[in-house]
């Protein structure tokens, strides 16, 4: 089956997953329900819910995917919320302020729909 890493196509199993509880809340972090392209799907699905104005916790997501070893899964959830950040999808908080480079971040950090081009509050260069 080809990967569908390289789409922005919502995963199916992961939104129906945000929706109603189901066997995948109990997955481990290497199952292949949390590929990729299912921890976007399910990260868009999120912000789409709270909307233009809210910020959710990453481990929001990790949470709805595994209720047991959701911790294991904030690596991905985090790789996953920088790329959607650099295609434009959504914004990266930390104390109020958009952030450039998740690497350089320490402590936890709120991720947001993207309403603009640009995000609507101020830039914090990290290095």
């Amino acid at each position: 089956m080809p990967s569908s890493a390289s789409t922005n196509a919502p995963n199916a199993r992961a939104v129906k997953a945000l929706a109603v509880p189901s066997a995948h809340a109990q997955t481990p972090a290497h199952t292949q329900a949390n590929t990729p392209a299912a921890l976007e799907a399910a990260m868009l699905q999120l912000v789409e819910r709270r909307g233009e104005h809210s910020s959710a916790c990453p481990s929001e997501v990790a949470k709805v995917l595994s209720k047991t070893e959701w911790r294991a899964l904030m690596p991905l959830i985090q790789a996953a919320a920088w790329r959607l950040q650099q295609q434009g999808l959504l914004d990266i908080s930390q104390r109020g302020l958009s952030i450039s480079n998740l690497d350089a971040v320490r402590g936890p950090i709120r991720i947001r729909k993207r309403v603009g081009p640009n995000p609507s509050s101020p830039i914090r260069e990290t290095p």
